[in-house]
């Protein structure tokens, strides 16, 4: 009993010094080289995390606040290292194309970020009645439905240069090989993607010869270049 006693006391100590010690008070934060989207990083380590106890830090909790406070977030992780450091993983949202005639490019989401002219990306003509500003949201559902189809033909064989919206119904996007392929709004956007690869797939031969493909009917329609 008494060595249970004295047990049930050291474990006690234990967790008093564990819980209650500044050797497990968060004194530092790290963030990766990819966090560069985020502004005043020290701030948020100060209001959040510096002080707080290691072992008590709820890293998901963490982890969303920052997110809900960045647009620019695609993923975050916050990890413990002990005794006293808090690591912020991030990765940013990166654009999928540049906006035509503008300085901003645009992630997948439709979130604008200033153009970086080194990183190769298709460019996208917006109607003309759009004002943009960094850090907007677009949230037109045509120019949404674009960039899922630049999303998706990015991870493609097909290799987008050009995207024009023509109207409701009608995305035109323009190859690296001077090809134009017409998809439609109204059909799921992955399934039209997975009909271009397939086409492009079963012509490898001839596909040079290939000038049109519309993807807007029941069965895409194939015109050869003139």
């Amino acid at each position: 009993m008494i060595k249970l006693l004295a047990l049930a006391a050291s474990g006690f100590v234990m967790v008093f010094l564990a819980v209650f010690s500044p050797l497990f008070e968060i004194k530092n934060v790290t963030f990766n080289d990819d966090a560069a989207c985020i502004k005043n990083s020290q701030k948020i380590a100060e209001d959040n995390l510096i002080g707080e106890s290691l072992i008590f830090l709820n890293s998901q909790e963490i982890a969303q606040v920052i997110k809900n406070k960045f647009a620019c977030i695609e993923t975050i992780d916050v990890n413990r290292q002990f005794p006293s450091t808090v690591q912020i993983n991030i990765q940013s949202k990166r654009p999928i194309a540049k906006i035509a005639e503008t300085e901003f490019h645009v992630t997948k989401d439709g979130l604008l970020i200033r153009a970086d002219d080194s990183v190769q990306i298709p460019t996208i003509f917006l109607p003309t009645n759009f004002e943009l500003n960094v850090s907007q949201k677009l949230d037109d559902k045509n120019i949404l439905f674009a960039l899922e189809i630049i999303d998706n033909l990015l991870k493609s064989d097909f290799v987008p240069t050009t995207i024009r919206i023509v109207d409701e119904d009608q995305i035109a996007v323009y190859s690296n090989k001077d090809i134009l392929v017409l998809f439609s709004s109204n059909k799921n956007p992955i399934s039209q993607v997975d009909s271009l690869q397939l086409i492009l797939a079963e012509a490898k031969i001839d596909a040079t010869k290939i000038g049109k493909i519309d993807m807007r009917f029941e069965k895409p329609v194939i015109s050869s270049k003139k």
